[in-house]
């Protein structure tokens, strides 16, 4: 079950999904494996263009081999034979003094789905090498993109005090976190 990408949106569309009565879903926060200048899938044996956060098996390597993967000695997941990994741009404040960046704190959560038709039906893995990119990894800024960004701020969801954004230049804390979501075109 090797699912990669190297955005997090994948990660709330899927909380979107209907269960059935043949199905059972679970999610879960998992921490962050290690931030590193490396994408196996677009920039395989070299430096990516920029960092990614990435979850996952501790075989996590500059290329992707699916061997390692599976000898993963622990992963980030609390499912221990998940071994696959996922990864997303690391994004980053940009400072008052505009040539400095803090990264920002955040939390991945993935979303563990089994639906089926019936009750008899066989669940399938994903085929074996499966590699999946979400978004164009070579965009440096958002132009074209169809995203908003939530500052929660609020103690309820969208509140009154929360902010949406199609940037998440907020200029503020956000004390509940920053969601995004992916717009229709």
């Amino acid at each position: 079950m090797h699912f990669l990408s190297t955005l997090w949106v994948i990660f709330e569309t899927l909380a979107l999904v209907s269960i059935t009565s043949h199905a059972a879903n679970w999610n879960t926060d998992v921490g962050i494996l290690v931030t590193e200048r490396l994408d196996p899938i677009v920039s395989p044996n070299a430096v990516a263009s920029h960092m990614h956060s990435i979850v996952g098996g501790s075989g996590f390597g500059a290329a992707y081999n699916q061997a390692d993967l599976m000898k993963s000695a622990c992963t980030t997941f609390p499912i221990s034979v998940d071994k696959s990994n996922y990864w997303h741009p690391t994004p980053y404040w940009i400072n008052n003094n505009g040539s400095s960046f803090t990264p920002l704190p955040m939390e991945d959560r993935v979303y563990y789905i089994r639906e089926r038709n019936s009750p008899n039906e066989a669940i399938q893995p994903f085929p074996e090498g499966l590699r999946m990119i979400v978004g164009n990894p070579m965009a440096k800024s958002g132009n074209g993109r169809s995203f908003q960004f939530l500052c929660r701020v609020s103690a309820e969801f969208d509140g009154p005090e929360d902010i949406w954004s199609d940037n998440w230049q907020f200029g503020r804390d956000c004390p509940r976190g920053v969601l995004v979501r992916h717009l229709p075109p």
